[in-house]
């Protein structure tokens, strides 16, 4: 379960007043397998958002906060907008989708990662509900992985001259069942890698017959 394995961090602070927390860094590197290369990995993480924040600072300085929001919502908006269109532009329809996993950690099963898209009008839906209940091992998803997921094929598929932005989260709707490999039931053990993988697997091929009829 997610007791199992490494601690649960929750509001640990990183970063403070612009340094970096050494206890917190030592903390988190002595839990993890390949620690040297975590702690770059996070300190790139760090430092790319230290670099957005100075571009914000300075669009706000030039420009001023009401200005960069309004672009910021019409960018939104156009790729909302956008995505409808293309999505009009394409019959309506049902396809399916499917992925596997043939053993859990504790035995030779197999689970599915199954997805129904459904395209109506400016609208996509997909409906993750018909997958295997979750399993015993970390093989399980969560709905947020799950999301990142499906995204993953939305923007690359349809969406690759469309910004990407959340304006692109909106015409689609995701629909899961708690309990499942791809919405698993807290506390049960799950994992970013499997359960995200599989799911873009699924929803690739559903989207991927998608395009074929269009």
């Amino acid at each position: 379960s997610a007791f199992d394995e490494q601690p649960r961090f929750r509001y640990l602070r990183i970063m403070e007043k612009g340094q970096l927390r050494k206890e917190v860094m030592e903390t988190i590197k002595c839990n993890c397998r390949l620690p040297d290369r975590n702690e770059l990995d996070l300190k790139a993480m760090i430092a790319a958002a230290q670099v957005a924040k100075e571009r914000l600072h300075k669009l706000f300085e030039h420009y001023g906060l009401e200005v960069v929001a309004k672009v910021m919502e019409d960018m939104i908006n156009v790729s909302d907008m956008s995505l409808r269109k293309r999505l009009i532009s394409m019959p309506d329809g049902e396809w399916e989708g499917e992925s596997y996993v043939e053993h859990d950690g504790f035995e030779e099963k197999l689970y599915f990662y199954r997805t129904t898209v459904r395209k109506e009008g400016d609208k996509l839906s997909f409906d993750f509900s018909q997958s295997s209940d979750q399993a015993p091992s970390f093989i399980n998803a969560t709905a947020g992985v799950l999301s990142s997921g499906v995204y993953c094929i939305v923007s690359a598929c349809l969406c690759n001259d469309i910004p990407w932005n959340s304006g692109i989260f909106k015409p689609v709707e995701i629909i899961t069942r708690l309990g499942t490999v791809v919405d698993a039931r807290f506390p049960a053990a799950t994992s970013s890698n499997t359960g995200f993988w599989a799911s873009v697997e699924a929803s690739l091929s559903a989207v991927c017959k998608m395009l074929s009829c269009s």
